[in-house]
């Protein structure tokens, strides 16, 4: 209810649709009517305010290795901007601002976490790349016209220049994979997660169609949207991010890399090309990749932990092939209690994980 107004149900509503009834304006009431499981209710009378949730901005923690070595980590879970320029919070200024009390810390490395980022706003992922880079070309943009256009870090400042690991995913996409491309691009540091990211590299704009005709055809309204690719990204060696990701430097085991997801399991989805390479000088202290990934296959191939995740992965793998389904009633439960038995293995292996403090 708004206030003192009557109560509106929202039993079988989605989630979403009765958030909108939930939201509005600070300093106003709103009151919840819950009812309990003994067919009793309640009345939480709620007042509105402004919710920051922490966990959706970058965040870090120090690790502190066995060895007695300091690991940086840092998470970011999407690339956050100030788009309607009121004064908010920009992902590239926070990530500056963690990267300096990591460094204050001490951190001997840094673990750049872009797992499950689904990508945002282009401009901090150039200004991103910038905090570990001199200044220099960090991606390209060709639009519709043929034109290309290279955005560049301008600042020769380095923000952090030890070592630097970024982990990545399928479902690491767009400005994610920009950003990917860059520190790889330079060799600035190691890529390590699943075969490939996303492929999502592209830019799409939503026209409202009913705003493009004149009001004498007001009658035939509503005429919908069209959604149209206007850009594409490539990278500064001159190859797109589109369809084919950014390939990992070392492949780590993870449940997500056989999932049939990405531009290369999308219908019609543009192809990967490739333009002129941009100018640019790659770092200077180059991570020795060859004996970096034989000591990674040989720590995943003795830890006991890796070698479960990669027997789950396998029998995905195996699954997927299958396609027929069992109906009679045995059968069928047999191979649901084997589902069964594969997702308790997975989640008591998830629980094994040392939460970060």
């Amino acid at each position: 209810a708004q206030g003192a107004a009557e109560p509106v149900s929202i039993e079988g509503w989605h989630a979403n649709k009765a958030v909108t009834l939930i939201r509005g304006k600070k300093g106003t009431e709103v009151r919840l009517t819950v009812k309990r499981a003994d067919g009793s209710t309640k009345v939480i009378p709620i007042v509105r305010d402004v919710v920051l949730n922490e966990a959706t901005y970058a965040q870090s923690a120090v690790i502190n290795d066995p060895s007695g070595l300091k690991i940086g980590y840092l998470r970011l879970p999407v690339f956050y901007a100030d788009f309607k320029d009121e004064g908010g919070r920009s992902s590239a200024d926070d990530v500056k601002k963690e990267l300096a009390k990591l460094t204050a810390e001490g951190v001997k490395g840094i673990v750049f976490d872009l797992r499950e980022n689904g990508g945002g706003s282009l401009r901090d992922a150039v200004d991103m790349a910038g905090l570990f880079i001199p200044s220099g070309p960090v991606v390209q943009v060709h639009d519709s016209r043929g034109t290309t256009s290279v955005l560049n870090d301008r600042d020769p400042r380095v923000q952090y220049d030890g070592p630097l690991v970024v982990l990545v995913n399928k479902h690491s996409a767009s400005a994610s994979e920009i950003l990917a491309a860059a520190i790889q691009d330079y060799k600035r540091g190691l890529i390590i997660g699943t075969p490939t990211t996303y492929g999502k590299g592209t830019v799409q704009r939503i026209v409202d169609l009913d705003e493009m005709v004149p009001t004498g055809l007001n009658t035939f309204k509503p005429l919908g949207s069209l959604k149209f690719t206007m850009q594409k990204f490539y990278r500064i060696t001159g190859s797109s991010t589109q369809f084919k990701g950014v390939a990992s430097d070392i492949v780590l085991p993870d449940v997500a890399s056989d999932l049939d997801e990405g531009e290369q399991h999308a219908n019609y989805a543009l192809k990967w090309d490739e333009i002129k390479s941009a100018t640019y000088r790659p770092w200077d202290a180059q991570p020795n990749y060859a004996k970096l990934e034989a000591k990674s296959k040989a720590r995943v191939a003795a830890n006991p932990s890796f070698q479960q995740l990669t027997a789950i992965v396998q029998s995905l793998r195996k699954r997927q092939t299958k396609t027929i389904i069992p109906l009679q009633l045995a059968k069928f439960q047999t191979r649901r209690h084997l589902l069964q038995e594969e997702a308790e293995k997975y989640e008591a292996l998830q629980a094994t994980a040392k939460p970060l403090t």
